[in-house]
């Protein structure tokens, strides 16, 4: 994506201005054209763990070598999946040091090569100068969209969204998102605020549901949880299934792409959409349960031990079920 194709433009509104409406579309069409393209709206997950990684591919005969070695010749293979769009964790490359960034940067690189959309789960946002560099910094990444947490307010937000794809923190699928998201707020009522934020019994709303609020009215991306499907129901139907969502959770958290599937096609009907156009806006992540697939029984490795019985399977085999099987769960 050119730094020009994004959802928002750089007109000096106000903080609490909607985002530019054709910008927004031509982000939309993106992400719909690239699902019928690839046939996918399954975003696989990148989040590299050494341990995971090395016995894979000493189990296929390869030599591990160095960490940017053993990253670039794990994800490689798998940049070959059809796939609605890779989610690289910047954090799990970041964690190898310059051997990890330098695999992250070639990861991407190939996997732009490949034709695929790439979502940087970096999970940025600080003031209006700061989040202009993070743009920088997923631009030479050379990431399509990139996580945002919207705590520091439209003066975070709109730097990011003015040039790149942003999906904004909104209900996490973490087990502790509660602690935060549910708390109570009441905002107060005024005429630009696309939609109330005080709940009906004057007690105020959850915090989520205020972030949601600013979220339709941003015209961004947002990231709920698939762990949290009353939530995910609720919020697709707030925001008319216009919302383009990244759905993190299915799999190893615990998540039901099914259940995912059901709520968007039910809030895209609500929406007078067909389930093509009501799944295709979205993403749903698996990280682990692809990755790393060929650990479970059955899948190329016992249960007690790292790496044994890795040798009666291959991963990138493994992996490649693992997608195909949420890809006909989902079933776009």
């Amino acid at each position: 994506m050119s730094p020009a194709a994004g959802i928002g433009g750089s007109d000096g509104r106000a903080g609490n201005a909607m985002t530019s409406s054709g910008a927004r579309k031509e982000f939309v069409a993106k992400l719909r054209d690239h699902a019928e393209s690839s046939g996918s709206i399954a975003c696989l997950g990148m989040d590299p763990v050494m341990e995971r990684i090395k016995p894979a591919l000493e189990a296929m005969g390869k030599d591990a070598g160095s960490d940017y070695q053993a990253l670039t010749s794990f994800f490689s293979p798998l940049l070959a999946f059809e796939a609605g769009a890779i989610k690289p964790n910047y954090a799990f490359f970041a964690q190898y040091g310059m051997d990890g960034l330098r695999a992250l940067k070639d990861v991407i690189a190939e996997a732009k090569q490949q034709g695929h959309l790439v979502i940087l789960d970096a999970k940025r946002g600080d003031i209006g100068s700061t989040s202009a560099a993070y743009v920088q910094e997923a631009l030479f990444w050379g990431a399509d969209a990139m996580t945002v947490h919207p705590y520091l307010g439209s003066d975070c937000v709109f730097p990011i969204a003015d040039k790149l794809g942003a999906y904004v923190l909104c209900r996490t699928s973490n087990p502790s998102a509660p602690e935060v998201q549910d708390v109570r707020v009441v905002v107060p009522e005024r005429a630009d605020i696309a939609m109330t934020t005080r709940g009906s019994d004057g007690a105020g709303v959850p915090l989520y549901h205020a972030v949601a609020s600013r979220i339709k009215q941003w015209g961004t991306g947002a990231v709920v949880g698939a762990t949290y499907p009353a939530e995910l129901s609720s919020l697709s139907m707030l925001w008319e299934n216009q919302v383009p969502l990244l759905i993190p959770g299915v799999g190893a958290q615990g998540g039901s792409a099914s259940e995912v599937s059901r709520i968007l096609r039910e809030a895209g009907a609500a929406a007078g959409q067909d389930d093509k156009e009501a799944l295709s806006l979205h993403r749903v992540n698996s990280s682990s349960g692809i990755l790393y697939a060929y650990e479970k029984p059955g899948g190329a490795r016992a249960a007690d031990g790292v790496g044994a019985g890795a040798s009666s399977g291959d991963y990138v085999s493994a992996a490649q079920k693992a997608l195909d099987a949420l890809n006909k769960e989902i079933g776009y």
